[in-house]
């Protein structure tokens, strides 16, 4: 008795040293880039006016700035709960809203990832994060 005993408390130490140890060396994406996501839980909206490089896209919160007569705005909106929803352009400029999922991922640098409602990459609008604050947002594209 005294046996199975040790052996069951010699198991449960393993497990929790196992644990302890993937813990220390594990780090969320957030962690490791110094990005806060709760920043990006909001409606972005593409100051392309703002964009300073080529490779940087600036983004602003729909409510930060009222933006010029524009026919096209791309338009982001992230939610806490992994939901997402982004502006598609139209061919008959009737622009929508698709919904769908995001992600993030990285080590060194944070990208988001989107996808549909069938859990589809959209390569085209996934994006890393350059610079991430409450009132600005820069992507580039996701390479």
């Amino acid at each position: 008795m005294n046996m199975l005993n040790s052996t069951n408390i010699l198991k449960l130490f393993l497990v929790v040293i196992l644990i302890s140890i993937f813990k220390s060396c594990s780090k969320s994406a957030t962690e490791s880039t110094g990005i806060d996501l709760k920043d990006l839980y909001t409606t972005w909206v593409h100051s392309y006016e703002e964009d300073s490089n080529n490779d940087i896209d600036t983004y602003r919160p729909d409510d930060y700035l009222e933006f010029p007569a524009s026919r096209f705005r791309m338009k982001y909106v992230f939610s806490p709960n992994s939901t997402c929803q982004w502006l598609v352009l139209a061919d008959d400029d009737g622009h929508y809203l698709e919904s769908g999922t995001w992600e993030a991922m990285g080590s060194s640098e944070l990208t988001i990832l989107i996808y549909d409602s069938n859990r589809i990459l959209q390569e085209n609008i996934s994006f890393k994060i350059s610079n991430l604050e409450k009132n600005l947002l820069e992507i580039e594209p996701n390479e």
